[in-house]
This record gives C-alpha cells, structure tokens and sequence, in this order.
C-alpha cells in the first residue's frame, strides 16, 4: 500500500504536546513597533493540542500554549544602528547618571486556552 493511502489509527480523542524555545527577532521591515520597542524575545513555551473526531473528520478540540516570553531590554553599541547605537550610549553611563541605562528584563507568562483555533485535517 503507497504512503499515501496508509491510515494511521490513533485513540481519538487525542493529546499531542510539544515544545519551543528559541529567540525570536522582529523585522523591522514587517513591524518596525515591535521591532523599535522588543527587538528580540526569547521564547519558552509547550503547546498541547487536543484532536477529536467529528462528522468523520479530524478537527481540534482545544489548544493549550504554557511558558513564558523574556524581553531583556538591553542595546548593542556594535549594531552601528540608531536607536541601538544611542541607547547603548546611555547604558554605559549607568552608575553614573542615576537609574538611566539600567539593563533590566520583562517576563511575560502564558498559560492557558487558546480560544476560537479550528483546524480541520482530513478523514478519521
């Protein structure tokens, strides 16, 4: 039988989870907002996804996403670019002009449904 006629017979309903982590760089041609005020994040997250089967075809039931995204609100002097180049000015200087400069850091955490996802993936 061709690969492509094979069934795959899973229980249904069914859990399937997986994880990312990995940082991830806005474009500043796509969204320079994002771009200008995160820059980059890490991300660290486990999605879960729940498949059922209705009217014999394979839908998603839920999605679950858990984790947390960091921003480090840091700036490289040797990007050459403004605003990264000025700002890393100003972070060096800190000591010494008061709390201007400071390298600090945003944690965001996730955890729970994701609502209004549906996928649809073919017979069941």
């Amino acid at each position: 039988m061709p690969d492509s006629e094979r069934v795959f017979r899973i229980p249904i309903p069914t859990l399937f989870s997986w994880g990312v982590k990995r940082l991830l760089t806005f474009n500043p041609s796509n969204d320079s907002d994002l771009y200008l005020s995160v820059g980059e994040v890490t991300i660290d997250i486990v999605i879960t996804v729940q498949v059922q089967c209705v009217n014999s075809a394979l839908s998603l039931a839920s999605t679950q996403v858990s984790g947390y995204v960091i921003d480090l609100y840091d700036w490289s002097y040797d990007s050459g670019a403004d605003p990264d180049r000025r700002l890393a000015k100003i972070q060096a200087g800190y000591g010494t002009l008061g709390d201007r400069g400071k390298v600090f850091r945003v944690q965001v955490n996730l955890d729970g449904d994701v609502p209004n996802l549906t996928l649809g993936f073919g017979a069941c």
